[in-house]
């Protein structure tokens, strides 16, 4: 018996908060669980191991770079339909109708996400090199037991797809939430180019700032769901894998919501149980609000370029549900 779950082509947070809940479904609802098998929808691939002409490896899933959680092969059982696995449905578990998108989402805490995703994700042993390597370049310069603080800012995609259900916000708002020391030193972990520009322009006379050097879109410029910038997607694993190594220093994080942002956490945590968080407020709800962030964030960067005042600008960014 198999348990088959769509394996998603969105974010890696989500993507893996999918194979998460996946996991902990087969543990907490069947009895006894089996074993899970995670495919691409029919049609579809896995965009973090499939990317235009470029794959991973031939196989084009999970299996390029993790050791396998399971012996069973996903691609004996390949969907004849949308939904339909073939040539064995009678190999699923009772309960769980291969026609059935599944929705259920267990409780996932803290602690059985980080295990969760720390077990899926033990590299083969080329990933586990250019992971090494590239924490070695990358690192900051900075000692480690000194304090620092990482900001996760969430752009890109955000304000797209019809959903808009975040808000670009400027580096301002987030470093309004800190003070003393835990500015001095800050790892800004972001998919846009242009939140770089933005902390290194304006933000550098009290703060030292690191930042992963690789390629990014800027602002929404690659679309919804593109969150390829290089389109090759073992570099953007490497990159991810990487990321979460070097950030574990800070005890800090400043963060919006989103399952990326989750995963930010979880890794932090691992080390820093009693990690501070502080979080920018967004309302998903509020989508006119968020779609039009992007134009604020334009007037707000024009403006303090002018060098004009911009202390209400930066009050404007918090959604009305969430103003006090």
């Amino acid at each position: 018996k198999v348990y088959p779950r769509y394996l998603w082509s969105s974010g890696w947070g989500a993507d893996f908060w999918n194979i998460e809940s996946g996991i902990l479904d087969s543990l907490d609802r069947l009895d006894p669980p089996v074993p899970l098998i995670l495919k691409p929808k029919f049609g579809e691939i896995w965009q973090y191991a499939e990317s235009g002409s470029t794959k991973a490896c031939e196989a084009a899933d999970l299996s390029c770079y993790f050791v396998p959680h399971t012996k069973c092969d996903p691609h004996k059982y390949p969907w004849s339909s949308k939904y339909k696995l073939s040539p064995d449905p009678q190999d699923i578990s009772d309960g769980v109708p291969p026609e059935e998108i599944l929705n259920y989402q267990p409780y996932i805490s803290y602690r059985r996400s980080a295990d969760v995703y720390n077990y899926m994700t033990r590299p083969l042993e080329w990933l586990r090199k250019a992971i090494a390597e590239f924490v070695q370049e990358q690192s900051p310069p900075w000692q480690e037991d000194d304090t620092c603080t990482v900001i996760h800012v969430r752009r890109s995609d955000v304000v797209l797809g019809g959903l808009a259900d975040r808000s670009y916000h400027p580096v301002q708002e987030y470093l309004n939430l800190l003070s003393g020391r835990e500015r001095e030193r800050i790892i800004i972990i972001t998919d846009d180019q242009d939140a770089i520009d933005e902390a290194l322009e304006f933000h550098s006379r009290y703060t030292t700032w690191h930042y992963i050097k690789r390629q990014r879109h800027s602002g929404a410029t690659g679309g919804y769901e593109n969150q390829l910038p290089s389109n090759d997607p073992k570099t953007e694993v490497v990159v991810i894998m990487a990321t979460n190594q070097i950030i574990q220093q800070c005890n800090t994080l400043v963060r919006t919501m989103g399952n990326f942002g989750n995963m930010l956490e979880n890794s932090m945590r691992q080390r820093h149980p009693h990690l501070q968080v502080l979080r920018v407020g967004d309302d998903p709800s509020a989508t006119d609000f968020n779609a039009e962030s992007v134009q604020r964030l334009k007037e707000y960067i024009e403006k303090k370029r002018a060098g004009e005042d911009v202390t209400e600008l930066v009050q404007g960014f918090i959604p009305p549900s969430l103003s006090p």
